[in-house]
């Protein structure tokens, strides 16, 4: 009994493989999915970005979030955008779809491949339902923060499942987007701290060094060296360093902002 129901089983999965694998092959990468009927799966990766463990993981995932929520995101990997702009690609996408169903709780997560010839890219879109709650500047961020870096490391699904995890605390209400927001300019504003603490110690190493040097080779005491190392960098004798420091203004984020929610690598 037990092993008629084993085949059983088994006979049902090859059969739903061959359903699934039909429908996949079914879809015309020569022309933009949202022209083409929805593939019923929350997970569709085209272009090959993830393994095939990974995409088998990340469908349970999603598929687990949408069973619990009413939120459906949607991840979509292309070998080619088509001429499309990347954000206009994924709106249209998950519009004609009908991602996130009447509750409009849906995202869209569309990643064309960096190649030898072309740039990565990557959208990220959210229904009317969560704008809300993940607004596109944040959706930006998202990609900026959680996304890009992993994928230059060449770890795109961390890169993935960093973004989805964040995506899903801000549905939950576990933190608001301000918070995450704030959070990641607080670690940004840390990181200048320490770049800035490390020039200031690096410029008196040297001016005690200079002023040691000095010292001996003009057989005087060191002290008076100090002071005359210190009224010639009053006077300007460290321009150099000051005029470097100019470039510390990029940490305060300024480079986050603009519309739509995309990114390149």
């Amino acid at each position: 009994m037990m092993k008629f129901l084993f085949h059983k089983i088994k006979l049902f999965v090859l059969v739903l493989f061959l359903i699934i694998s039909s429908a996949i092959q079914a879809v015309d990468l020569n022309k933009p999915l949202f022209e083409q009927e929805a593939v019923p799966s929350l997970v569709q990766d085209y272009a090959n970005f993830l393994s095939p463990n990974q995409r088998q993981d990340l469908e349970k995932q999603l598929n687990q979030l949408s069973n619990s929520t009413s939120t459906q995101i949607l991840f979509v990997s292309i070998p080619s955008l088509l001429g499309y702009e990347k954000n206009d690609y994924a709106a249209q996408l998950g519009e004609a779809w009908g991602v996130g169903g009447k509750e409009n709780n849906g995202i869209v997560i569309l990643i064309q491949p960096k190649t030898a010839n072309t740039r990565g890219e990557v959208s990220i879109q959210v229904g009317y339902g969560i704008e809300p709650l993940i607004p596109d500047a944040i959706a930006k961020r998202i990609i900026e923060y959680e996304m890009i870096p992993a994928f230059k490391k060449g770890d795109n699904y961390a890169g993935i499942l960093a973004a989805i995890t964040v995506m899903k605390k801000l549905t939950d209400g576990e933190f608001t987007a301000k918070q995450y927001l704030k959070k990641h300019q607080k670690s940004k504003k840390t990181g200048s701290s320490i770049i800035v603490m490390l020039i200031v110690g690096l410029v008196f190493f040297l001016k005690f060094r200079s002023a040691r040097q000095y010292s001996i080779g003009h057989n005087i005491p060191f002290w008076i060296a100090l002071s005359m190392m210190s009224s010639s960098s009053r006077a300007g004798g460290f321009s150099n360093f000051s005029s470097g420091s100019g470039g510390f203004g990029g940490f305060g984020g300024g480079s986050f902002g603009g519309g739509g929610a995309g990114g390149s690598w």
